[in-house]
């Protein structure tokens, strides 16, 4: 979670963070389903214009809920 805050990361990086965290975000509980998809949603706004990475991160939100 702390490293998807990082500005300029990789698109590669972003779609694998974006799966693990659809598919072991809550997992722990140590972040709750609102904190990952805020941050996911987030993800999706700062690259905006990369259509792969906004993709992994609609389907990680789809995934935690």
């Amino acid at each position: 979670m702390q490293l998807i805050s990082e500005p300029k990361l990789p698109s590669l990086f972003l779609q694998v963070i974006s799966w693990v965290l659809g598919e072991y975000g809550t997992a722990d509980g140590k972040y709750s389903a609102s904190c990952i998809s805020g941050k996911l949603c987030d993800v999706a706004d700062a690259y905006s214009s990369d259509e792969t990475v906004k993709g992994y991160a609609v389907s990680a939100l789809m995934k935690i809920y």
